[in-house]
C-alpha cells in the first residue's frame, strides 16, 4: 500500500488519530466518565474489527475469482490441447490444424472426467447418423468428407491436385478469434468467406 493518498500521509494520520483518540480517553478518565470511556473503547474496537473483516473478505473474494479465472483457462486449454491431438492424429494438413481446432471447438468440450464430449444446447450428448455417440473420430472424419482441402484432397469431381485454397492471414486471424469466443454466426460467416476464395 502506498504511503501516501492524495497528498495525505497515511501514517501520519494514523499516528495523529491514535494520539486524538488516546487524549479523549485520558479525559474521560480524569473525569471519572467510566460508562463513556467504555462504550467509546467497545465503538473503536468494533470500527477496528469491522474494518479488518471487510478486508479480508474482499481479499478473500478476489482470491476466489482468481481462482475460478485459472481453472477456466486451465479447462480451455486442455480442451485445445485434446483436439489438437486428434486433429494431428488425422493427417491434416499442417496449416489447417488451427482451424480445424476451431471447428471442433464449436463441438466438444471437456466432461467432469477431463475427457471430449459433444452435448447439444440441452445438455445432451450429440449422436452421429447412425444413433452413436459423437466421437472426435467420428467428427473428423465427416469433416474431412465435407471439407477435404484442410486434408489435401480434391472435393467435388471436377477438381484436381492436392493443394488447398490459400486463406488470407487476416480471415484465418478473425476465424480463430470466433471460435474461441464462441461466436458460431461470426465464424460460419467467416468460414463461408473462406470456402469462396
Amino acid at each position: 500500500m502506498e504511503a501516501k493518498l492524495k497528498g495525505i500521509d497515511v501514517d501520519d494520520y494514523e499516528t495523529l488519530k491514535s494520539a486524538r483518540s488516546q487524549a479523549e480517553e485520558d479525559k474521560l478518565k480524569e473525569a471519572q466518565e467510566y460508562e463513556q470511556l467504555l462504550t467509546k473503547k467497545t465503538s473503536d474496537l468494533e470500527a477496528k474489527f469491522t474494518g479488518q473483516l471487510e478486508s479480508a473478505t474482499k481479499r478473500a473474494e478476489a482470491a476466489e475469482v482468481e481462482i475460478t479465472n485459472y481453472k477456466t483457462e486451465l479447462k480451455k486449454q486442455n480442451l485445445s490441447n485434446q483436439l489438437r491431438e486428434e486433429v494431428v492424429k488425422s493427417g491434416v494438413l499442417a496449416e489447417a490444424v488451427d482451424n480445424v481446432v476451431g471447428e471442433s471447438g464449436l463441438v466438444f468440450s471437456l466432461s467432469e472426467t477431463n475427457e471430449l464430449e459433444a452435448r447439444d444446447v440441452n445438455g445432451n450428448l450429440v449422436l452421429d447418423a447412425d444413433n452413436v455417440v459423437m466421437t472426435p473420430a467420428k467428427f473428423l472424419q465427416n469433416l474431412k468428407t465435407s471439407k477435404a482441402f484442410y486434408w489435401g484432397t480434391s472435393q467435388g469431381s471436377g477438381l484436381s491436385g492436392s493443394a488447398p485454397p490459400v486463406i488470407k492471414q487476416d480471415l484465418q486471424s478473425k476465424l480463430d478469434a470466433a471460435a474461441q469466443s464462441g461466436n458460431m454466426g461470426e465464424y460460419r460467416k467467416i468460414r463461408e468467406k473462406m470456402q469462396a476464395k
